[in-house]
């Protein structure tokens, strides 16, 4: 049975929380695709596959069950399969293992924190409800607190995805309401929401704040040299399923060669552009999944299976970039990606 907890068992969990810290990673944490059959259930067979191949491309760890994991279309159970499933395989490659408990009932992210904290996660996630919205930063603080109660050793991260949720405040003013309502285990933010007004302006904010105590990842990949410039370390994304690699590229070249830093990160636009063009309704950021050795299996309702037509067209488009990233990218560092896609079948219907 799920417990809550009130303010003055709060305050009896302070000593336990305060030592809570950020993770402080340097690298990519991919927010993982949730694999699938092809009836729409889990593949959980698939995930040291997918955990494998993370590794292989430089990935430091894995946010699991996120918005690119299909989260809120999961039930409860499936989502605690899947945590489950993950646990080991992350720790198997070395890699930070963190677990989205946001949800649209509180009693149900208390659980999925709590099973976080029993397979031994290192750290927590949490997307706003997004149908019975919060209205103020003080109601997103005061369920933050309950979640941030359920695992008290965890880090504990806020995920600010706008595009999605509907929910746009200004991050530094929830993290001024947290810091007053008391969320001992709370340590940053995910910062997806880069597109809306004023959002890299909060996130240098966010940054510096209290000489930068909390951890502030970038949540955009194809924004990585805007983020690198104004103080990201960490970055968490979907397209670091197929290309950390790319990624990765752009912060090692971020101080030594900014002029190939800005080449690399067209080429991540440009992969963008490619998979992007598919029909209204089909997944073509999980289609490029088709191109490494890590089978997760079709896209599940609502998303749209592709036809004929659509698979030729974006089997061409994903070569034609791999023939134009790879003498960017330079022999020592040919892209797995496209050396998977050289190796293995191209997506079939």
């Amino acid at each position: 049975m799920v417990r809550y907890c009130s303010l003055a068992c709060a305050a009896l969990l302070l000593g336990v929380a305060d030592a809570v810290s950020p993770l402080r990673v340097d690298g990519i944490i991919t927010a993982v695709f949730t694999p699938y059959n092809a009836d729409g259930t889990l593949n959980l067979e698939a995930v040291p596959a997918q955990a494998a191949y993370q590794k292989k491309t430089g990935v430091k760890g894995v946010f699991v069950g996120g918005t690119t994991g299909d989260s809120l279309a999961l039930s409860l159970s499936e989502r605690m399969a899947l945590n489950e499933a993950g646990a080991g395989p992350a720790k198997a490659n070395d890699m930070l293992f963190i677990v989205h408990v946001g949800a649209e009932a509180l009693a149900d992210s208390r659980a999925l924190s709590m099973q976080a904290t029993e397979l031994g996660a290192n750290a927590i996630g949490y997307l706003s409800s997004v149908f019975f919205k919060p209205a103020t930063v003080e109601a997103e603080a005061l369920w933050l607190q309950q979640v941030g109660l359920a695992a008290p050793t965890l880090p504990l991260y806020y995920y600010h995805i706008p595009s999605m949720t509907g929910v746009n405040f200004m991050m530094l003013d929830l993290i001024k309401a947290i810091e007053k309502v008391g969320v001992p285990s709370f340590t940053g933010v995910k910062y997806t929401g880069l597109y809306e007004n004023r959002a890299f302006p909060d996130f240098e904010q966010c940054t510096l704040y209290a000489g930068g105590k909390y951890e502030i990842f970038c949540g955009r990949e194809e924004m990585t040299l805007e983020a690198l410039s104004i103080g990201a370390r960490g970055f968490i994304g979907s397209q670091f399923n197929y290309a950390a690699d790319l990624y990765g590229s752009i912060a090692k070249a971020f101080t030594k060669n900014i002029t190939h830093a800005r080449e690399i990160q067209s080429l991540g636009l440009d992969l963008i552009g490619a998979w992007g063009q598919v029909p209204t309704g089909v997944n073509g950021n999980r289609l490029v999944m088709h191109f490494t050795n890590a089978n997760i299996g079709p896209a599940r309702l609502p998303s749209l299976q592709p036809d004929y037509t659509t698979v030729v067209n974006f089997n061409n488009r994903i070569e034609a970039w791999c023939a134009k990233a790879n003498p960017i990218m330079g022999a020592s560092e040919h892209l797995e990606l496209c050396k998977s896609a050289r190796q293995t079948s191209a997506i079939t219907v």
